[in-house]
């Protein structure tokens, strides 16, 4: 909602920072955690762009850390993968983004943003043929 409507990305991650913490306190909410991770990654992927670059490595290094916990903690659906995907993707890790969206595509092929990423990926890389 912070980051929909108000376009607010530093509320929304500090929101997520609570509800990871929230979660990790609370055995009834541990279902949560891996969708916490996943919008905590997606808050910090949408903050890179806003900051100084000085700073705007350290917040990619915390959305793919995030990523990481949240596929770890068992997030797997289309949207973490091709998230995770795009975040890879303005990281300029391209190989991986390739494997990622890929993998959002195998859970949902009828998702058109993944084979617009999958498509700008493979004409990155001159790959036409693929």
């Amino acid at each position: 909602i912070c980051i929909n409507s108000l376009g607010d990305i530093s509320t929304a991650a500090e929101y997520c920072a609570t509800a990871i913490q929230l979660c990790n306190e609370s055995p009834s909410l541990k279902i949560y955690l891996p969708r916490a991770h996943h919008y905590f990654a997606v808050c910090h992927s949408a903050l890179a762009p806003t900051v100084l670059s000085v700073e705007r490595r350290s917040i990619h290094e915390k959305a793919l850390k995030s990523f990481e916990e949240a596929k770890n903690f068992g997030c797997n659906d289309y949207l973490f993968y091709y998230n995770y995907a795009l975040e890879h993707a303005e990281t300029r890790n391209i190989i991986a983004a390739k494997e990622l969206v890929k993998e959002a595509l195998i859970r949902n092929e009828d998702h058109i943003p993944s084979w617009i990423l999958l498509v700008l990926l493979l004409t990155s890389q001159k790959l036409y043929d693929e």
